[in-house]
C-alpha cells in the first residue's frame, strides 16, 4: 500500500477521532454538590447540584435517586438543579444520593454526562433554640436536647424575640441598635450569614412572626411619637406596611398556617384575624388582650379571654378561660369548661392532637400560687395536669416537632431574684429534665 493510500486512510480517521475526543471534552461534568458529602444540614435543607453545562433536567431527574425517599420539588438555577423537600427531612437520617450517568446537556451540542456518582450527607436532628440569658443582654443559642451540647447562634446581645421559617433554615430576630430602638434581622442556619432586614432607628421593632409562604414578616413598632401598631414588611423586599387601623393600638402577631394574621387591637379590645392577599378582616372581642395560638389546621385561634363568676354577695370573680374563635363560622368555644379553673398561655401541638396550657384550680383543696402545665385534646376534651410544682409559674410551652416532648419555661413565685429554667418533659409529663438556667422563649427547629 502506497504511502498517499495510507495518509488518505489515516486523514479521514485522525479527523473523526479529533471530533469525538472534541465532543467528549464538551461532556458535561458534575461540579459540585451541596449538602457537601459526610456534611451534617438542617432538616429543611435544599439539595443543589451544579453541573459544568446547562442540563436536561427532565433526564437528569430521571436518573436521579434519594434514600430514603422524599417528596418535593425539582428547580433549574443556571446549571443548578435545586431540589427542595416538601417537608423537613427525618431528624437523624442518612440521605444517600445516587446519581447515573446518561443525562444529555441541554446546549447547542448535547453531550452525555459519561459518569454517575453516589454521596451521602446527615440530618441534624431536631434542636431546640432559646434566649440567654433572662437578666442580660440575650443571645439566640440551640441545644440538642439528647446530648446537652450547646451553640451560640448570634453575638450581637439585646436579641428580643425571634421567629423561624416554615422550613427552619432561617431566624429573624430583633435586637437593640445604638439608637435606643431595636432593629430587625435574618440569620441563615445554612451558613451563618446575618443581614438586617429592617433599620428601626429610635423606634422599637420587635415580637416578629414569620409567615408560613415566606413572604412577610409581622412586626410591632412602637416610639415615643406613636402607639404601637402591627406592621408588615415584605421578605422579597420593599417597604413596610401597616396591618391594622392607623389610629388604633395594636400588638401580638400571630399567623396560622394558611398565613391568616391574627392580632390585637387594644383600641377595639378585640382580635382582628387579616387576610393579607384581600385585606378583608374579622374581629373577635376580647377583653383580656394576651397571647393566643393557632390550631394545627389553621380553623381555630385560641386566646384567653375574662370569664365572669357570680359570688355570693359580692362582686362576680373575673377568671381567664380559653376560647376557641372559628373565623369563618364566625363562632366561639369555651375550651375551659370548668369554673374552678384559670386558664392561661395556650399552645397546639404540630400533629393537631392537643393543646398545652397553664392552669390554676381556684378550688380550696387544689389551689397553688403558680400556674400549672397541663394538656387536653384540641376540642377541650380530656384535661391532664402534668406537673405539680405549686411555688412555680410555667409558661412559654414548645412542642417538639413530632409532638412527642413539649419543652416550657418556669419561674419561682417564693423566691423572684431565682433565674429563670428551661425544662422538657415528654407530652405525657413523664422524664422531666431541666435544659438551663436563665434560658427563655424555647422555639423547635426541624
Amino acid at each position: 500500500m502506497s504511502l498517499r493510500r495510507v495518509w488518505m486512510i489515516l486523514l479521514p480517521l485522525g479527523l473523526l477521532l479529533g471530533l469525538i475526543a472534541a465532543w467528549l471534552w464538551r461532556a458535561p461534568r458534575l461540579l459540585a454538590v451541596w449538602p457537601a458529602p459526610n456534611s451534617t444540614v438542617p432538616a429543611g435543607a435544599p439539595l443543589r447540584l451544579t453541573f459544568s453545562r446547562p442540563m436536561r433536567s427532565a433526564a437528569l431527574i430521571s436518573r436521579l435517586s434519594l434514600s430514603p425517599a422524599q417528596q418535593g420539588r425539582w428547580e433549574e438555577a443556571g446549571n443548578t438543579l435545586v431540589f427542595t423537600p416538601d417537608e423537613p427531612w427525618p431528624g437523624g437520617v442518612t440521605v444517600t444520593v445516587r446519581l447515573a450517568g446518561g443525562a444529555w446537556s441541554a446546549d447547542s451540542l448535547p453531550a452525555p454526562l459519561l459518569s454517575g456518582r453516589s454521596w451521602s450527607f446527615a440530618i441534624q436532628k431536631p434542636r431546640l433554640l432559646y434566649l440567654w440569658p433572662a437578666n442580660g443582654r440575650a443571645d439566640l443559642y440551640a441545644i440538642d436536647p439528647l446530648t446537652g451540647s450547646r451553640q451560640q447562634l448570634t453575638n450581637v446581645g439585646g436579641v428580643r424575640d425571634f421567629s423561624l421559617s416554615a422550613d427552619g433554615l432561617t431566624v429573624y430576630f430583633s435586637a437593640d441598635n445604638p439608637s435606643g430602638g431595636a432593629d430587625l434581622f435574618r440569620l441563615s442556619r445554612l451558613d451563618g450569614a446575618l443581614a438586617t432586614l429592617l433599620e428601626c432607628g429610635v423606634a422599637v421593632c420587635q415580637a416578629v412572626c414569620a409567615s408560613p409562604d415566606g413572604r412577610w414578616l409581622a412586626y410591632e413598632r412602637s416610639a415615643a411619637d406613636e402607639p404601637t401598631r402591627v406592621w408588615l414588611t415584605p421578605l422579597s423586599g420593599g417597604p413596610p406596611v401597616l396591618a391594622g387601623n392607623p389610629t388604633h393600638q395594636t400588638f401580638l402577631p400571630s399567623w396560622s398556617p394558611g398565613n391568616q394574621l391574627a392580632f390585637y387591637d387594644l383600641t377595639s379590645s378585640a382580635f382582628v384575624i387579616l387576610e393579607p392577599q384581600s385585606g378583608a378582616t374579622v374581629s373577635f372581642a376580647n377583653e383580656t388582650g394576651a397571647a393566643g395560638d393557632w390550631s394545627a389546621d389553621g380553623s381555630w385561634y385560641v386566646a384567653p379571654e375574662i370569664s365572669l363568676l357570680p359570688a355570693a354577695g359580692g362582686e362576680p370573680l373575673a377568671i381567664s378561660h380559653l376560647m376557641a374563635y372559628d373565623p369563618a363560622r364566625r363562632n366561639t368555644l369555651d375550651l375551659t369548661q370548668s369554673a374552678n379553673s384559670e386558664d392561661t398561655a395556650p399552645a397546639f401541638s404540630p400533629d393537631g392532637q392537643w393543646l398545652a396550657f397553664a392552669r390554676k384550680s381556684l378550688d380550696a383543696e387544689r389551689w397553688t400560687p403558680g400556674r400549672q402545665v397541663w394538656v387536653m385534646r384540641a376540642d377541650g376534651k380530656d384535661p391532664v395536669q402534668l406537673t405539680n410544682a405549686p411555688f412555680y409559674n410555667h409558661y412559654d410551652f414548645a412542642w417538639s416537632t413530632e409532638s412527642r416532648q413539649l419543652a416550657f419555661v418556669r419561674s419561682n413565685l417564693d423566691n423572684p431574684t431565682e433565674s429563670l429554667e428551661l425544662w422538657l418533659m415528654n407530652a405525657d409529663g413523664s422524664q422531666a429534665v431541666r435544659l438551663a438556667v436563665g434560658a427563655y422563649a424555647p422555639c423547635w427547629a426541624p
